[in-house]
């Protein structure tokens, strides 16, 4: 027996003769109240009923980012038995990903507080060691379930391997910067004399919606592409597009995918 509280116990039990619905499974049972959530939702209940996702993964909106962007996996970091080593090199830099597991900090001697992170991804779990710098610039990302993409050189050990991190990302937002740099923006000017006339204006209406779409010119007479400068690069949003509509005409204004060379 134990005189400790039956929420903080460590294991839970269900008489199956008690069941709101005696004609499920205890695990149906768990799972009714989630049939009406729908995707990230759900699977966040999932996760905090249960301890894992049923019908699918955290992740799974993300699958592409992380394939494009992250060159190891949790799994990298274990220890082949047969052959005494594991996937990834000490000291070298990697890109993983994960969810936000759990977050532990510490304070160090000097009364900095840094963190040791644990992330899921679809293969297992890694520990990240965000060091007080890095801490502070992050902290405000790092917390339960937060789905990151994180760059740092790997720690191997006998205590155990981690990633020391020295960048770290919302997935969220390195799928926007993809998205963002897989368009261009195109704005038609007559010649380069209108050009010159109203660049001031273009370059302030751009200036105002700074990001990471290429804007490009085309100029009619005589036929002549110009690409802008990276410190021009826009978010491609809705305003921008009316605000340059009303600048140039909603025909000399257009988004399109980056060609493939």
């Amino acid at each position: 027996m134990t005189r400790l509280p039956p929420e903080h116990r460590g294991v839970g039990l269900v008489f199956q003769n008690y069941a709101l619905y005696p004609h499920l499974t205890v695990l149906q049972n768990i799972l009714f109240p989630l049939q009406n959530l729908k995707g990230k939702d759900k699977l966040s209940k999932e996760k905090e009923f249960l301890g894992v996702c049923i019908s699918g993964h955290l992740l799974d909106d993300y699958v592409e980012v992380i394939d494009a962007k992250c060159t190891a996996k949790s799994i990298d970091f274990i220890v082949d038995e047969e052959f005494e080593e594991c996937a990834v090199s000490d000291k070298q830099f990697y890109t993983v990903a994960g969810v936000v597991e759990n977050v532990r900090v510490q304070t160090t001697k000097r009364g900095d507080n840094m963190a040791f992170v644990t992330i899921e991804d679809m293969y297992g779990t890694l520990e990240i060691v965000v060091f007080p710098r890095e801490y502070s610039n992050y902290r405000s990302i790092l917390e339960k379930n937060s789905k990151l993409l994180i760059r740092g050189n790997a720690s191997l050990s006998d205590r155990g391997n981690n990633l020391i991190a020295s960048d770290i990302y919302t997935l969220e937002a390195i799928r926007q910067d993809i998205e963002a740099e897989s368009k261009e923006l195109w704005v038609c000017f007559e010649d380069e004399e209108e050009f010159n006339a109203k660049e001031q204006t273009f370059l302030n209406i751009l200036g105002r919606y700074s990001g990471r779409t290429v804007v490009m010119v085309m100029l009619r007479n005589p036929r002549s592409f110009k690409r802008m400068a990276q410190k021009y690069r826009v978010v491609a949003s809705e305003e921008l597009l009316l605000a340059l509509g009303d600048f140039k005409g909603e025909e000399n204004v257009v988004v399109r995918p980056v060609s493939k060379k």
